[in-house]
């Protein structure tokens, strides 16, 4: 038989019950909150994996500036920021996966880029300059692989993203096998390979002069890259009749600043047309 104090004890128990479920409610619609920012968009992972490929470059790049004594704390802090890039990047990657391929992938790299600082903690050594090198060009292969999954061709502006992100890998490229072949990495294939960079950036500022539609500003800024470049490319090619260590270096950043604006622009027109 219900009592007085029985029907409050009830009313009491069902109180608490609809705050918990009101509790719960409220902390399932957090969690689905914070799972949906989670989702990381095509574009933010293609521009992860280019931006791998770059700093792994410029990473090795910087190793050789600093056992040749050369512009030691820039490179030193491209070393540091560059560690800094890459573990970034690859916590991108490690969202959502398309497939077992990116995620084991995304594994490789994680691994590539735990021995690649282990090897940079250690003394300068031939072996270990020749590990640095091989360890760029993994992540370059591992990157170039989860990029193409998340390219779109039929978006102008992605497209247009891609060559430019590229260029600027370039560049780092083309100053990474200058200066190692001043620390001794003189092969023929390392030579081939600069060459091949300087042609490969040609053909990408060819590509983005047929742009139509920049505003003023950025169309200055590729106006003085064209003009740059026609000097500077005859330096990078220079390295088996003269060493102008510094003026690459110099040359090399120069020209990644002004690609930068280029960059942003298209990056914010493809985030633009994604939302």
């Amino acid at each position: 038989m219900y009592t007085i104090k029985n029907v409050y004890l009830v009313s009491q128990v069902t109180l608490i019950i609809r705050q918990l479920l009101a509790k719960a409610v409220i902390v399932t619609l957090v969690l689905f909150s914070f799972s949906c920012f989670a989702v990381v968009s095509d574009v933010e992972k293609l521009k992860a994996a280019k931006n791998i490929e770059l700093t792994g470059q410029k990473i090795a790049k910087a190793y050789f500036y600093i056992q040749q004594n050369t512009r030691v704390a820039a490179a030193e802090r491209n070393i540091k920021e560059g560690i800094v890039a890459l573990n970034s990047d690859l916590a991108v990657l490690s969202e959502n996966f398309k497939d077992d391929e990116e995620k084991n992938m995304v594994m490789f790299l994680g691994f590539s880029n735990d021995e690649l600082q282990e090897t940079l903690n250690q003394p300068y050594s031939s072996s270990n300059g020749a590990l640095i090198l091989d360890f760029s060009e993994s992540l370059l292969e591992g990157a170039e692989l989860i990029a193409i999954k998340y390219r779109n061709k039929d978006d102008k502006n992605e497209a247009e993203l891609v060559v430019i992100r590229e260029m600027s890998f370039l560049l780092e490229r083309i100053a990474k096998y200058y200066i190692a072949y001043k620390a001794g990495f003189d092969d023929l294939n390392n030579l081939t390979q600069l060459q091949n960079a300087v042609d490969s950036f040609d053909q990408g500022l060819a590509e983005i002069n047929k742009h139509r539609g920049y505003p003023t500003r950025i169309s200055n800024i590729l106006d003085k890259i064209n003009q740059y470049w026609t000097i500077t490319k005859r330096f990078y090619v220079s390295l088996n009749t003269s060493s102008l260590p510094i003026i690459v270096f110099n040359s090399t950043a120069r020209l990644e600043k002004a690609l930068k604006e280029i960059e942003l622009f298209h990056y914010k027109r493809a985030m633009i047309v994604k939302s």
